[in-house]
């Protein structure tokens, strides 16, 4: 009973999670120069917020007892009542990474993000059978899969313009599935880790494309 509750809550959050796609999504539509501005304001309101729900203080006790009251407390995991949620880090990855990267590398690796992350967690809650760092090796196949063939449908109708290979979207979906697989050891979290490491490997293919 205990393990089906969790499952509930897990699939509940990530379906919260998968409909964040709006952040790379906005990139086909509105400048990234306003996005900028959109993701910025959103991190920087998400992170009072979650200083004020965390805050020991009568505010802090009053939004956590409001949260409690509307039932969605449990969209905070273990490790976030006392710390940003995985929104906030969110926000304020995708702030971080409009400035590092161009709209066709931000929308891939958000793309990433929010879907191979979403399936790979229910993936490996619900039939995940074989443990491998607190996550499961079910969990982890489905991230690589997924992120490759995200990755190869946004190759076709974004990318090809600029260089990219199919060799590169292999090693970029490797490596992230590998950094996702060891986030809870770096100490990490994984909307910032993932749109990161998978845009910094796409990011350095560029620069040697544009330069050689």
């Amino acid at each position: 009973m205990q393990h089906k509750q969790n499952l509930t809550n897990e699939i509940f959050r990530k379906l919260i999670h998968l409909s964040s796609i709006w952040v790379p999504l906005s990139l086909l539509f509105i400048p990234i120069n306003f996005m900028q501005a959109v993701f910025f304001t959103l991190a920087l309101s998400l992170t009072l917020f979650d200083t004020l729900r965390i805050s020991k203080k009568p505010i802090g006790q009053k939004i956590r007892k409001f949260l409690n009251k509307i039932k969605l407390n449990f969209i905070y995991r273990e490790h976030e009542i006392n710390n940003l949620s995985g929104a906030t880090y969110m926000m304020i990855s995708a702030a971080f990474c409009s400035f590092i990267f161009d709209a066709e590398i931000f929308i891939i690796s958000f793309s990433v993000l929010i879907i191979s992350d979403t399936l790979a967690a229910i993936v490996g809650k619900s039939i995940g059978k074989r443990p491998i760092y607190n996550k499961t090796l079910e969990g982890s196949l489905t991230f690589f899969i997924s992120s490759l063939i995200i990755s190869e449908i946004l190759y076709i109708f974004l990318l090809q313009k600029i260089g990219y290979s199919l060799t590169i979207l292999i090693i970029a979906s490797a490596f992230t599935t590998l950094v996702e697989l060891y986030s809870k050891k770096l100490k990490t979290d994984d909307n910032l880790s993932i749109p990161i490491s998978f845009g910094l490997i796409l990011l350095i293919y560029k620069y040697f494309m544009h330069y050689n």
